[in-house]
C-alpha cells in the first residue's frame, strides 16, 4: 500500500511541475497549455510556447504580469477552458493555425479568445506575430 501511494504521490509531483509545459504538439494542446498557464498566472511558462525573441519575453513578461493578474482577480480567475467545437483552422502550407478557446471565469462570465499559432521545426507555438 505505500508504494502504491508512493507513486501515486509521485505522480501528483510529476503532473504539478509540468503544468502548462506539458502538452501535444498540436494547435488545440498548446492553445489548452497557454489557457492552463493563463489560469496560474504562469507568465513564463505561457511564454515559453511562443516564437517570441528573448527582447520580446522580456517585454511582453512585463506588461502580462501587471495586467493578467490584475484581470483575473477581477474576474475571480479562471474556471474552466475548452477549445471552441470547430474552433481550430490549421493552414498546413503555411504552417500556421487558428484556435478558438472558450474561457470561464470565476465570476460566470464566457468569452472566446483566438488564439494564433506558427509551426517552427516542427513545434506547434503561439505566434508573437501581431
Amino acid at each position: 500500500m505505500k508504494k502504491i501511494l508512493a507513486v501515486f504521490a509521485m505522480g501528483l509531483m510529476m503532473a504539478a511541475l509540468t503544468s502548462c509545459g506539458g502538452h501535444a504538439n498540436s494547435p488545440e494542446g498548446v492553445a489548452l497549455a497557454a489557457a492552463e498557464c493563463m489560469a496560474n498566472k504562469d507568465i513564463k511558462g505561457y511564454m515559453d510556447l511562443t516564437n517570441a525573441t528573448d527582447e520580446q519575453k522580456q517585454a511582453y513578461t512585463a506588461m502580462l504580469n501587471e495586467k493578467l493578474s490584475k484581470q483575473l482577480d477581477e474576474m475571480e480567475g479562471i474556471s474552466k477552458y475548452e477549445v471552441a467545437p470547430n474552433g481550430v483552422e490549421i493552414d498546413e502550407e503555411k504552417g500556421t493555425a487558428n484556435v478558438k478557446v472558450n474561457i470561464t471565469y470565476g465570476n460566470g462570465e464566457t468569452t472566446t479568445e483566438k488564439m494564433k499559432m506558427v509551426n517552427k521545426d516542427g513545434k506547434w507555438m503561439l505566434s508573437a506575430d501581431k
